[in-house]
């Protein structure tokens, strides 16, 4: 209780108390923290009495259950919009999954029926390339939606190496090349010549965002359509620099309302996308959360009808100098190696699969190679195979979930047998457990590589070459 004489005058003008004589002041306190005051003030000079000062503390401690309740009933109800809203989003999300899986699946189930029927070998070789196509985009999409299930539950992997990141764009050029000359779309690539460092960052991860920004480019260009990808140094801080990227297209543009909704993850800028050109909407939301883990962003400039210019920075540490690009390029054969090249006669594989069409799979790739397979169908058929003869063999590929014993304890268990082979033979996974902490879990039992199902030629050979050669 205050002589309005005790208050600053500024404090009682905006309290609209100048007439006061006497004056209260009841704190409120809302979670346990000082939230404001309620004032009481009496024109003429009659003190407050301790019961007055009582009956207003309690009368403070009511307000603030009030306050606190609605704010509580507030944010339930925030809670609950934004929980349905994400419900319809997720619901939309998964009948338009419906929708993109079931299209590959039926290309290659019914391509595979027509092949199956067909007689004329150069037909059955068509037929198998639209097979691969709708394979490779049926891949694509499970590899969206397991990303985005790793970025939800917080597993987001990142590793941060020193790469060529001009190189890596190069690479990303590469990808979506033949894609854009079927298109007949004009690209063009401008990298800044003062890129003249390798930088540290996850080249995996930017390979997949500048993949996916062209690939959406593409896809909303129409045919004979214009693609630009430009990359330069925005910033250089002595050992670090701000990268920019930008990809250009005429095709379809964006309205505002729509560019809202490109980074959220389970929408897309509208559902007539959805049906006229496909994909699940994960896409862009993937992108936006790897570049903030690299500390970066991205954004988009669009009109309707005008095409889009998506762009991203990052910033990264700058490391050691580039080689010389146009020798690193002509020594690079890796593009379109021929698999029939290699002659492994005289070497023996031991193949643990225990699912027969993935044996054969395996077989039938190894032909021509002169190589003798050996194949078993569970990790303890393979431990026992090789505890027989441990010098027959020169590499084990070894899956990991199998009956019986799997991959890892037979693997555990194969390294521990008293014999000098034990511990020199590779042994490969084989598996479609293909996270990183998945590719650990191989390595820390004592395997020496890694090969993710679906198997690509390139990587199979590519592991095989180095204990084989």
């Amino acid at each position: 209780m205050l002589d309005e004489n005790a208050l600053p005058g500024d404090f009682v003008a905006a309290c609209d108390m100048d007439s006061a004589k006497r004056i209260m002041l009841v704190p409120l306190y809302l979670h346990s923290e000082f939230w404001g005051m309620i004032g009481f003030s009496r024109e003429d000079d009659t003190a407050f009495v301790a019961y007055e000062a009582q009956a207003m503390s309690s009368g403070a401690i009511i307000a603030a259950s009030s306050i606190s309740r609605h704010e509580t009933f507030g944010q339930i109800n925030m809670d609950r919009d934004k929980a349905v809203a994400n419900t319809l989003a997720k619901g939309e999300f998964l009948s338009r999954m419906s929708h993109e899986l079931r299209t590959p699946l039926n290309a290659i189930i019914g391509m595979t029926n027509i092949a199956l029927r067909e007689k004329d070998p150069q037909k059955v070789s068509g037929y198998l390339k639209k097979v691969e196509v709708s394979s490779q985009l049926l891949l694509n999409i499970i590899n969206d939606v397991l990303d985005m299930s790793k970025i939800e539950a917080g597993k987001l992997e990142i590793v941060k190496e020193s790469f060529d990141f001009t190189g890596m764009l190069r690479s990303a050029e590469n990808i979506v090349k033949v894609k854009m000359d079927e298109k007949q779309q004009r690209f063009t690539v401008n990298v800044d010549s003062a890129m003249t460092r390798k930088i540290i960052s996850d080249e995996h991860r930017l390979l997949q965002v500048v993949v996916n920004l062209l690939n959406n480019a593409m896809k909303f260009t129409p045919k004979n359509g214009e693609i630009s990808l430009t990359a330069f140094q925005k910033e250089t801080d002595g050992n670090s620099a701000k990268i920019r990227v930008e990809v250009r297209d005429n095709g379809i543009g964006l309205t505002p309302q729509q560019q809202e909704k490109l980074f959220t993850a389970f929408e897309q800028a509208d559902g007539s996308i959805t049906r006229k050109y496909g994909g699940t909407g994960l896409g862009l939301a993937i992108c936006k959360k790897i570049l903030n883990a690299l500390d970066g962003d991205i954004w988009v400039s669009s009109k309707p009808g005008q095409g889009a210019c998506f762009f991203f920075e990052l910033k990264a540490e700058l490391s050691d100098p580039l080689a010389d690009r146009d020798a690193s390029a002509a020594g690079d054969t890796s593009a379109g190696s021929d698999h029939s090249t290699y002659d492994w006669r005289g070497r023996t594989i031991l193949l643990a699969e225990d699912v027969e069409i993935n044996r054969e799979i395996v077989e039938i790739m190894l032909q021509g190679t002169g190589v003798e397979i050996v194949s078993v169908e569970n990790g303890q058929q393979a431990l026992d195979a090789f505890s027989i003869q441990p010098d027959r063999f020169d590499l084990i590929l070894m899956d990991i979930q199998m009956p019986v014993l799997d991959g890892l304890s037979a693997t555990r268990q194969i390294r521990l047998l008293d014999d000098p082979r034990a511990w020199q033979i590779p042994v490969i996974a084989m598996t479609a457990n293909a996270f990183k902490e998945d590719i650990d879990s191989c390595i820390a039992a004592g395997m020496n590589g890694h090969i993710a199902k679906p198997i690509t030629l390139d990587s199979f050979f590519g592991v095989l070459a180095q204990y084989l050669e």
